[in-house]
């Protein structure tokens, strides 16, 4: 019987643990959505205006018409100037 009891103990011990993070997930989440002012203020929401522009710096796609004209060339095995530009070093 004390044995059964002891794993008893450890088996709900251990059990607990593992509950432990989803619980307290479970309370975060259930706070938020019913007191989201409070959370609010401490954590400031950041719109994305006031982030910034990003994707001013992103390159431009390359041209659709120069990617098929490419690879029509490469399957028909003709030689092509893109393809000198599409390395990424020269010989």
């Amino acid at each position: 019987m004390a044995a059964t009891l002891k794993f008893l103990r450890t088996l709900h011990s251990w059990l607990g643990l593992i509950a432990l993070p989803w619980v307290i997930l479970f309370g975060f989440t259930g706070f938020y959505l019913n007191h989201g002012q409070a959370i609010r203020s401490v954590l400031p929401l950041v719109s994305y205006e006031d982030v910034g522009d990003r994707f001013a710096t992103l390159p431009s796609p390359p041209d659709r018409g120069a990617s098929v004209r490419h690879r029509t060339a490469i399957l028909a095995g003709q030689p092509d100037d893109e393809r000198e530009r599409g390395r990424l070093s020269r010989p």
